[in-house]
């Protein structure tokens, strides 16, 4: 949780268990309107609200220590998704007013790894290891700005579904929506199911791999 005054943002812990329940906190910085990402037990992702009309930035929180560290810094669009141990990411940029773009592989310091050849946002993603599954764009409409025009919902896709090991630097499609109109988000694989949210209708959907 973010407790944030006219001057600082404070980072605090709340224990809800217990009739007095905890709180602690963790760090105080000069920094606003950011998201929040609890990758591990003791690290915390902290990202600028991003647009690719100002450059944005990520920190690394470690809860234990009580240290802060930077990702990224000055980045238009910046965007960053962590798989659950925290050791592999996803981070998007844009460059022109949002109308060129970089997804790259990150490590558990920031540090790219790899370029990926294809376009899509983080959140279209799920980041787990060795396995990355991402739904992706057949198109990108001419003038589109990301990730604003997405974020704001004035633009929607038609995706293909593919599969990256990140071991064997392949990718596989596993689904390609055809006729449906298929814009996903919010990917979670349970049971060798996966699952997503169709931004088309909100509903609920999965994928049989």
């Amino acid at each position: 949780e973010v407790a944030t005054s006219t001057a600082v943002s404070n980072l605090v812990i709340k224990d809800l268990i217990g009739t007095k329940p905890k709180t602690t906190k963790i760090l105080s910085f000069n920094q606003k309107d950011f998201g929040l990402q609890w990758i591990s037990p003791e690290k915390i992702v902290l990202t600028s609200k991003p647009s690719s009309f100002y450059s944005g930035s990520a920190w690394l929180v470690d809860i234990k220590n009580k240290t802060l560290t930077s990702l990224a810094s000055n980045i238009n669009g910046l965007i960053i998704k962590y798989s659950a141990s925290g050791k592999i990411g996803l981070e998007f940029s844009s460059q022109t007013y949002g109308t060129i773009y970089k997804l790259n592989l990150i490590d558990d310091k920031g540090a790219i790894k790899a370029n990926l050849d294809f376009t899509t946002l983080p959140e279209k993603c799920l980041v787990s290891e060795p396995q990355i599954y991402c739904a992706i764009p057949k198109n990108i409409p001419t003038r589109t700005v990301l990730p604003d025009d997405y974020l704001k919902r004035a633009v929607y896709f038609s995706d293909l579904f593919y599969q990256i090991d990140i071991n064997e630097n392949s990718s596989l499609k596993i689904f390609e929506s055809g006729d449906s109109a298929i814009d996903a988000v919010n990917l979670k694989l349970i049971d060798g199911k996966l699952l997503f949210i169709n931004r088309y209708d909100n509903k609920l959907y999965g994928l049989e791999l």
